[in-house]
């Protein structure tokens, strides 16, 4: 071969091997495996400067995983937080990302000092089940909501929310509704929303929402068929406090407006009876809801929504099998980033706009 022709088939070559490593790049970062941790990956939240994803894992620990590299380099873990005995089960920052609030299996509540990766706090265990954490934006103020079991029929206990206080460890308020199947609290720390679906004489009725103010318990909204029959999972407050989504076990979500409390939007999901995990955006404009498997619903797709149109949705991940539950969803700090964590798998990260 004429050294000509050499040359200009070794630069066709070198020209295809840069394209195929730059669309390598770009695949990867739309779907980065970021922790394959199998099923130790269980609770998942972007540090607020959106540098690294912090994974709770089963084995009580939490790693601060690197999201900011290239394809060519590994995935590192650029913190770890050790001391929980069990599985962490929930997992929140304060805005400013300067604290990490953290709980596990035994209902032990942990308070960190994030950028000294030391314990500022250890609250301790209770019995009951955690349902969720909120740090309030005076980074003082902890809320912690518990819920019933749920049981078929329905044999609902009461639902509570208490206040603590991070410097001195006092509980400052405890919230404590009777015949309750939830009770959620916005991220501001201005209003709580509680859910019933029982009557008087602990009989079913058509569900409704109580919307009312935190400060004095003022009763504000009364939202009528708020949620489904059975297997509510939560209640979400949007970011800017305008919307309220209860996420059910019946392959249904709703949206109401906070302001009017009328509903807005149903739209149907991929959550099972028994577990469903959601997510809304930090800008307020889209829902991610994720759940299914273990032979509940086979098809594990995160359902991505956008708030204002529901009709405009889409699946993130592929439909795998029934072990491999979706178990969190989280957002990226700018909203253009989708985490999921699912069983079997590990974390991955989806770009969405």
């Amino acid at each position: 071969m004429p050294a000509k022709r050499r040359r200009i088939a070794i630069a066709a070559l070198l020209l295809i091997l840069l394209c195929g490593l730059l669309w390598l790049n770009i695949r990867r970062k739309e779907n980065l495996i970021v922790a394959a941790q199998g099923r130790e990956a269980f609770r998942i939240a972007f540090v607020p400067d959106g540098s690294a994803i912090a994974c709770g894992g089963v084995d009580g620990t939490v790693r601060f995983w690197d999201v900011n590299v290239d394809w060519w380099r590994s995935r590192r873990v650029l913190k770890t937080f050790t001391g929980h005995r069990r599985g962490i089960t929930q997992l929140t920052f304060t805005r400013d990302g300067t604290l990490m609030a953290t709980a596990d299996a035994n209902g032990e509540i942990r308070i960190w000092d994030v950028a000294q990766s030391a314990l500022r706090r250890v609250f301790p265990a209770r019995k009951d089940t955690i349902v969720a954490l909120t740090l309030f934006p005076d980074d003082q103020t902890l809320a912690v909501t518990f819920d019933p079991p749920y049981s078929s029929p329905p044999k609902y206990g009461p639902s509570w929310l208490e206040l603590w206080n991070i410097s001195s460890g006092k509980r400052q308020r405890v919230i404590t509704v009777i015949q309750a199947r939830g009770i959620s609290v916005s991220p501001d720390g201005r209003f709580y929303v509680v859910r019933h679906d029982l009557d008087s004489e602990k009989k079913c009725c058509e569900p409704k929402g109580e919307l009312r103010r935190l400060s004095d318990g003022k009763l504000l909204r009364v939202m009528q068929g708020f949620g489904y029959d059975i297997g509510c999972c939560t209640t979400l407050f949007s970011p800017d406090e305008k919307t309220l989504a209860p996420i059910t076990g019946v392959g249904f979500a709703q949206t109401w407006d906070v302001t009017s409390g009328k509903l807005l939007h149903t739209f149907s999901t991929h959550a099972s009876p028994f577990f469903g995990v959601a997510a809304f955006s930090p800008d307020s404009g889209w829902l991610a809801i994720g759940g299914g498997g273990w032979g509940i619903n086979p098809h594990t797709p995160v359902n991505l929504f956008s708030v204002k149109s529901p009709a405009v949705s889409r699946d993130i991940g592929p439909y795998l099998t029934t072990e491999n539950a979706v178990v969190d969803v989280a957002f990226s700090p700018d909203s253009t980033w989708l985490a999921t964590s699912r069983y079997g798998i590990g974390v991955q990260v989806w770009r969405i706009k």
